[in-house]
């Protein structure tokens, strides 16, 4: 079963992150599948109808939008196919990582945006209600477990890779102790 990458408008930074940090901690789980480079696939007329059904099959989803742009421009169809087909408890989604560039104060500002737009957007997913306002100091990541609230991971203000990789770790732990794998 794959790991599908939700992933649309990155940035240099946040490709070379994704692909240096995060693809061999994604690799521990199943094969993976970026959305943001289609491979061609002999036979496939509607590219949404294959995303759909690697997303049904998929053991994690994991949502990384840009820093850049809007996760609702982004990313909105794929949030409102994880709603519609109640793929939630597959769901990690991972803060903007291109603000290591920026200053202090530019960081939490990027961050408080992209957390008000992301968070829009995650309440139509059954179980991302409840999310607070604002993100947390150090939020890296957010995932579901299958009996509680969502699992907000926090790290250092400027995260650091093996950050990332704790998360990915924790989020498939709740997958698993709550049998949504």
């Amino acid at each position: 079963r794959p790991v599908v990458l939700l992933r649309a408008g990155q940035g240099d930074d946040d490709v070379a992150f994704l692909d240096d940090t995060l693809r061999p901690a994604l690799l521990r789980f199943g094969p993976l599948i970026d959305s943001s480079k289609p491979a061609p696939a002999f036979g496939v007329v509607d590219p949404r109808a294959e995303l759909s059904r690697q997303m049904d099959q998929a053991v994690m989803l994991v949502l990384a939008p840009s820093a850049v742009i809007s996760a609702g421009d982004d990313l909105g169809w794929e949030i409102e196919a994880i709603a519609r087909r109640r793929l939630g408890h597959k769901l990690m989604v991972l803060m903007p990582t291109a603000e290591r560039a920026a200053e202090a104060r530019q960081v939490d500002v990027m961050r408080q945006q992209s957390w008000a737009d992301l968070r829009g957007k995650l309440a139509t997913i059954t179980g991302f209600e409840g999310l607070p306002e604002v993100a947390p100091e150090g939020l890296i990541a957010v995932h579901l477990t299958g009996n509680g609230p969502p699992v907000l991971v926090t790290g250092h203000k400027r995260a650091r890779p093996e950050e990332y990789e704790r998360a990915v770790d924790a989020a498939i732990y709740g997958m698993k102790c709550h049998r949504k794998w």
